[in-house]
Order: structure tokens, then sequence, then C-alpha cells
């Protein structure tokens, strides 16, 4: 298997490709692909950290899609792990706060699940 991306890719070559492996992760999430979905939102998770700061905008969208994933799999655990993650790096971005309406929205995806659980 060929690496997509090196040590020597530029930023815009690892921005790329972190964008192709997030679609593919949400057109598998919608198919219901859950494993394959997980597995590119993983990938794309990588490599975006690579890159960006562990507060960046794109980490907090992948991470909230991870605890999706995870959700739909049956795996609320780990799919609440990865939504508090979501939430402090929302939150660390300085985009988000408490109020806004994608962390409430996370915060009642977390309850449900630790109902599920």
């Amino acid at each position: 298997r060929k690496k997509l991306i090196t040590a020597d890719s530029t930023e815009e070559e690892f921005a790329e490709v972190a964008n192709i492996l997030y679609k593919i992760g949400v057109t598998l999430k919608s198919l219901g692909e859950f494993d394959k979905s997980l597995r590119c939102f993983k990938q794309c998770l990588q490599v975006r950290e690579a890159k960006l700061s562990s507060e960046h905008l794109d980490i907090a969208k992948n991470f909230n899609n991870l605890g999706v994933v995870a959700s739909k799999s049956g795996n609320y655990p780990l799919a609440v792990q990865y939504w508090h993650k979501s939430i402090y790096a929302y939150k660390a971005s300085g985009d988000m706060n408490e109020q806004d309406r994608v962390v409430q929205a996370i915060r009642g995806n977390i309850e449900m699940a630790e109902r599920l659980s």
C-alpha cells in the first residue's frame, strides 16, 4: 500500500488528504458502513493531528464524527470518550462556548449514550 503523505509533504497535501479521508468517512457513515467510516475518521484524525493543534475546529469536528459512528455501532462508552474530546476541542478553539448549539447537541448525545450503556 502506497503512502498518501510523507514527512516531506506540504501543509496543503496534509489538508487535502485529511479532507478526502473525512469526506469518505462521512459518505461511509451515511451508507451505514460504520466500521469503515470509523477507520477513515481515525486516519483523518492522525493526519490532522500531525499538523494542527489539538484545539483546532477540524479536530473537534473529527472527534464528534468519531463519536457519532461509535454510537451508531453500539459502542456507547467509546462514543462518550470521543464526544468529551470534541467538546474540549470546540471550547479550546475559541469558536464555541458552553452555550453554543453544537456543544449542547453533543452534551445531549453524551446523556443519551450514557443511558444506553
